[in-house]
């Protein structure tokens, strides 16, 4: 999340291979989303609802083995492929 005095900025992530891989969250064109508010509340409620909207209540957290594991990021943003409204 990126703030200065006007405003806030935040790129969305989804965890993926059993939490060993983050992926950019993007929209139907694969562009990757990101949101602005000019407050970090205000900011944290746009994430939280746009992510509750898109996939739903939080599943439970994967265990990982290892502390030592890295995360390592997907180069490609996950689209959103529900239909059109």
């Amino acid at each position: 999340m990126a703030v200065n005095d006007e405003s806030c900025s935040a790129a969305l992530y989804v965890i993926e291979k059993r939490g060993r891989a983050l992926r950019r969250v993007g929209d139907r064109e694969g562009t990757p989303v990101e949101l602005r508010a000019s407050s970090k509340e205000e900011l944290l409620n746009r994430a939280a609802t746009y992510l509750y909207e898109r996939f739903g209540p939080l599943a439970k957290a994967p265990m990982m083995r290892s502390v030592e594991r890295s995360v390592r990021p997907i180069n490609e943003p996950r689209r959103d492929k529900r239909s059109g409204e």
